[in-house]
């Protein structure tokens, strides 16, 4: 089934070589909030953007939304982690791998 999803993206008009030549490498990201455990939805739009950056060549980046400190869920980033690896969600960037543009879990950002 993933084998069609992505020749389907592959063909899609909507991007294709001329938008890359525009635009450059498509990074697509993912950002749930550690505020509970991965739900099917979130699985579903993980997986939706993999498969879509993955057709394009592009990057899939994971970056942890935790900034509502008062809702986090301990552990929830982990199982998160354990989650996506599960599936074979791997991220090009994030928590675990890195980045040029981290970091990649939200409050160890700085204040602009």
């Amino acid at each position: 089934m993933f084998t069609r999803v992505l020749t389907h993206l592959r063909q899609s008009k909507l991007f294709n070589a001329n938008c890359l030549r525009f635009y450059g490498t498509i990074r697509v990201r993912f950002a749930p909030s550690p505020t509970g455990f991965l739900h099917l939805g979130g699985l579903r739009t993980a997986l939706y953007n993999y498969l879509f950056c993955k057709a394009q060549n592009g990057l899939f980046i994971l970056r942890v939304e935790d900034t509502d400190q008062s809702r986090l869920v301990p552990g929830a980033t982990e199982k998160l982690l354990q989650i996506l690896d599960w599936c074979g969600l791997k991220p090009d960037e994030g928590p675990v791998v890195g980045g040029d543009y981290g970091p990649y879990i939200q409050d160890r950002k700085s204040v602009v």
